[in-house]
């Protein structure tokens, strides 16, 4: 996938689909499935537009959500989904103040040079989000450009709510893994590099990665969870542990991930590793001795082996199997 930068002018006349698109779900997808049919039919390009940092984070400050996907891992999902080209557009304070009318001139016309462009129903752009989808419509009529809407997603598991990524942040928060997955088409993840950790778990005889994650990435609850690992060559079922380790008086909340069936002595320091978060297994409690911990491991770890045995354990794309 084919990152522009932060001035590039695009040599072509794509259509274009722009938003904040944290999570990559179910809605975005469809209007980058949208984006790229029509694209087909007009023979030529298609192309995503996405903020860095999202604009909530510059215009609400220390109140600004968590994201479900933080830049790398948006980025990931994008060429994952066969995004060709991507235009990461820089989120000032200065942009903020920019009137709709100017960012479409400036950006998705005179830098981009857009035939088309194709959002969802709730689109805002702007200063202060008044923008929207008619607006960007009267402007598309004037300027020689074709503007669609594509249709709203609805959320399986959730009464029939519309999907949204505050939504799936509230499931997230809630450990309603089911609709979050139903919501993204694939379990939620976390990805971070592998950095050193304490060094205990191989001392227990469970080795564990230890990932360094975004402070802006939103986690679950505190718990266990089954899923599958993987890096960019391999995958393993998994089993990780999300929290502060109270056994041990851990401080700070961090994501440890046994690999099973990993090769001896593998090495994944300074590697980037990806988690699902599938199941959820159990909360994270306190052990009066490393013993029991030990023993409620195992328990977890047999708990994994059987769901990937039994194709219930799904895959990062949501595939059982």
């Amino acid at each position: 996938m084919r990152q522009l930068g932060p001035e590039e002018e695009y040599a072509g006349t794509p259509v274009v689909t722009m938003g904040t698109f944290d999570g990559v779900h179910r809605g975005h997808q469809g209007l980058m499935a949208r984006a790229r049919a029509l694209a087909g039919t007009l023979g030529t390009d298609w192309l995503v537009v996405t903020f860095d940092p999202p604009p909530s984070e510059v215009l609400r400050g220390d109140a600004a959500p968590q994201q479900l996907t933080p830049l790398e891992e948006k980025l990931w999902w994008l060429e994952r989904l066969g995004v060709p080209a991507v235009a990461v557009v820089p989120f000032t304070p200065d942009l903020a103040a920019w009137p709709g009318e100017r960012f479409l001139d400036e950006v998705v016309q005179a830098r981009l040079h857009a035939t088309a462009v194709i959002e969802g129903p709730n689109f805002t752009y702007g200063a202060g989000g008044q923008g929207n989808l008619d607006t960007l419509m009267r402007w598309g009529a004037a300027r020689g450009v074709r503007v669609e809407r594509a249709q709203p997603v609805s959320v399986s598991g959730a009464e029939g709510a519309l999907l949204s990524s505050s939504r799936i942040r509230a499931a997230v928060a809630a450990q309603e893994l089911a609709v979050v997955a139903a919501s993204l088409g694939r379990p939620y993840s976390a990805t971070g590099l592998v950095v050193p950790g304490d060094g205990r778990g191989r001392t227990i005889g469970v080795p564990t990665a230890n990932l360094a994650l975004s402070p802006k990435k939103l986690m679950p609850p505190a718990g266990v969870y089954a899923g599958w690992a993987w890096t960019a060559e391999c995958r393993w079922p998994a089993v990780a542990n999300f929290g502060w380790r109270p056994t041990f008086g851990g401080q700070a909340p961090r994501l440890e991930v046994h690999l099973l069936d990993a090769a001896p002595g593998l090495d994944l320091y300074g590697v980037r590793l990806s988690m699902s978060l599938a199941v959820a297994v159990r909360p994270e409690r306190r052990f009066a001795a490393v013993d029991a911990l030990v023993a409620q491991i195992q328990q977890d770890i047999a708990r994994v082996r059987a769901l990937a045995s039994q194709e219930r354990l799904p895959g990062p794309d949501g595939v059982f199997g």
